[in-house]
């Protein structure tokens, strides 16, 4: 008579545990890096729009709907929300903040920022957020 012993189908469930356990987390972990590109393609569309507007004003845009025709301000696949602060003559800061309630809230990147000057990459980790 040939079978599954109880011993030999706990051993094989322990092992199929351990398996999800290391493979679920990285699953989630490259998910999160794949969606944040959604958050930097807006940042990256912002930054060209305000370079445009720039060149036809003698300030930067400080109204993403009003100045650049932003019908909200939701990244393009919704998993960021985009906002504009220290907006002057030569300066602005743009964020993509991971939505509330959604599947980003919880990356380990949080806030991605940009500036006139380029995204923020001031430690290893922003580095690795913008894949620097």
């Amino acid at each position: 008579m040939t079978g599954v012993t109880l011993l030999e189908l706990l051993i094989a469930i322990a092992v199929l545990g351990v398996l999800a356990a290391i493979a679920i987390p990285s699953y989630q972990g490259n998910l999160q890096s794949s969606r944040r590109t959604d958050g930097i393609t807006a940042l990256l569309e912002v930054q060209a729009q305000q370079t445009q507007w720039r060149a036809n004003n003698v300030t930067y845009a400080d109204d993403l709907a009003a100045d650049l025709g932003w019908a909200n301000s939701n990244s393009p696949e919704g998993y960021y929300t985009i906002s504009l602060s220290n907006v002057t003559a030569s300066t602005y800061t743009a964020t993509a903040a991971p939505k509330v309630g959604s599947s980003q809230e919880g990356d380990s990147c949080g806030n991605l920022v940009l500036t006139q000057s380029g995204p923020d990459i001031s430690t290893d980790q922003k580095k690795s957020c913008w894949k620097k």
